[in-house]
Order: C-alpha cells, then structure tokens, then sequence
C-alpha cells in the first residue's frame, strides 16, 4: 500500500504488532502458560502456516523468543521484554469482557494479589497522585515526538477469517476479537477518544479507506460500543459518540497507548503525553488494587483458573 502523512501515533505502531486475532489468541495462550508449538495450534484449532507466519512476526518484533527445551531438540516460545510488557494490555481487555459477557466469568482466570492476599480487580490510576483515571479527567497533548512520518497504513482484512470462526464460538469471543483482535478499530477508538467522532474527521486522521471505516463504525454500533446521532451546524452530518460499553474501553486504549509509547517509538520521543485534571500532572497509566490499593506488578500478580491451580505471568 502506498504510504501516506500521518500524525504520529503509537497506537496506530502498537496494533501492528498485538492488532491481529490470531496474534491476540497466541498472546493469551502463551501468557496463560502454553509455549510450545503443538500444543498452540491443537488449542487454537490453527493452521501450521498461520501460526508459524504470527509466530515469526512476533519474534521479528521483540515480543518473543525461541527457548530450547532441555533435553531435547526443540524450543518452546517465551515472552520477551515487549511481550512481557503487554500483560496491562490483555488485562485490561479481560475486564471489558467481565464488565460486558459477566455469563462467561467462570471461563476466565482470576486475579490473585500476593502483596494482599485477594482476589482483585486492577482499576486504572494515575501514578502521580494515585487517584483513578477516566475519559472525562484525562487529556492528550502534543508530545516531543509530535508531527507527521510517512507510513503505510494496514491493509484491509476481512472480518470473517479463521481466527472468528475457530475457539468456544461464543458472542463474547467474536465480539472481543471484532473489537481488539484488528488493525483498524482501536485506532478508531481512540480517536473518538480524542474528540473526532465525525466520519470526515476520523478518515481525514487515520488515512483510513472511507469503506473499511463505514464498515468498522457499523461493527462498533451493532455491538453497542458506538451510537450514531445526527448533528446539524449548517451541513447535515452524523456522527458517531461512544456508548457506555464503549466508554469502559478506555483502560485498554491508555495501556495500548502506554505499551506503544515505549517500544514503538523513535528517537524522537511519546509523540502524545497524558495529562490528569485531578492532580494536574502528567501521567503514565498503572493499575492498582481493588482491595489494598497499592500498585500491582506482573511478578506479584498470578492467574486462578477453575481447577485452583495459580499460573504466575511470565
């Protein structure tokens, strides 16, 4: 695709890498403990070519690393630094599918704090003054590495692949992968977030082919993330505000853009900072406890699964 002016944006670097749904799937698997080969195509239902092409791809871009198996020839797959970074991230879509598919709760893993002794929830937080963070007391301003790059946006995807239709087939599921698990609709997102949630102005930012956005709106209102209402200033206009549901999404968007601004970033530096109307700081997004309120950190944190067994993060 030929490359084009756009504003520099780590999220739009970030969902090149995490914005696929098989990657999202191999993520979550290899997080949960599965590394080896075998056993993630058995698990993801995948073909041997779509799994190595992810699997490669994740290695090119620092998120894993080829591990020998002792006592043997083969490797398994384990997190890298990138990788490892990305436990805010998929924690964060794990609480928009508890808020919203609350019937799938006991597929999911739960969060264990051992600073506490519990089993928590991670509330999205200021790190200056400790306080939550929420769409209405946040704000993006131009960062050191704000300006323009050249750079060829994502190529459209059909929707109705094979990452969809393989796993439980659960709504929760699709939904969640039409939502995050693609290279064009958190980008979207977060530019509602911004403030630009008229059609014009979101293709003008992004770039984005006029109909993968009218196809990815209309996704986002059928799931009632977005709600479309007309606006009349001269011109009739529609545009496109974030429901509730979407709204909660907001987690998810700061850790993106947090896990993006450190690893897909030049020299240039964060080509946004965040700022918090609370305490007036700029700020970098951290989850923090429900029950004891401190800070929680990956290696202090494992995941509970039905059969009681804790699986610490990598």
């Amino acid at each position: 695709m030929t490359p084009k002016t756009l504003p520099r944006f780590s999220i739009l670097k970030a969902i090149q890498v995490v914005g696929d749904a098989w990657s999202l799937k191999i993520l979550v698997r290899i997080f949960h403990g599965c590394r080896r080969f075998a056993e993630l195509q058995t698990s993801l239902q995948i073909s041997k070519s779509a799994l190595t092409s992810r699997l490669d791809q994740m290695i090119g871009h620092g998120l894993l690393r080829r591990a020998p198996i002792e006592g043997t020839k083969r490797f398994e797959f384990r997190l890298d630094e990138a990788g490892l970074d990305l436990w805010e991230v998929l924690l964060a879509i794990s609480e928009w599918e508890l808020k919203w598919f609350p019937e799938h709760s006991t597929a999911r893993p739960q969060l264990f704090h051992h600073d506490c002794g519990e089993v928590v929830r991670p509330i999205l937080t200021c790190n200056a003054c400790m306080t939550d963070l929420t769409p209405f007391n946040t704000l993006a301003k131009p960062g050191p590495g704000a300006g323009f790059e050249q750079w060829a946006p994502p190529q459209s995807r059909r929707r109705g692949n094979a990452a969809l239709r393989s796993g439980d087939g659960s709504g929760e599921e699709s939904h969640t992968l039409l939502i995050f698990g693609d290279r064009w609709t958190p980008a979207i997102l977060a530019t509602c977030f911004r403030g630009m949630t008229r059609f014009n102005a979101i293709e003008s930012y992004l770039k984005i082919p006029p109909a993968v956005l009218a196809g990815r709106l209309n996704d986002l209102e059928t799931l009632g993330v977005l709600r479309r209402r007309p606006v009349e200033d001269g011109e009739s206009q529609e545009e496109f505000r974030l429901t509730r549901k979407g709204l909660e999404i907001f987690p998810y968007i700061a850790m993106l853009a947090k896990w993006g601004d450190k690893w897909m970033t030049d020299h240039h530096g964060a080509p946004l900072t965040f700022h918090h109307s609370v305490c007036n700081c700029q700020y970098t997004p951290l989850f923090r406890c429900s029950c004891c309120n401190m800070p929680l950190r990956r290696t202090r944190v494992e995941l509970l699964f039905d059969e009681g067994q804790p699986t610490p993060l990598p």
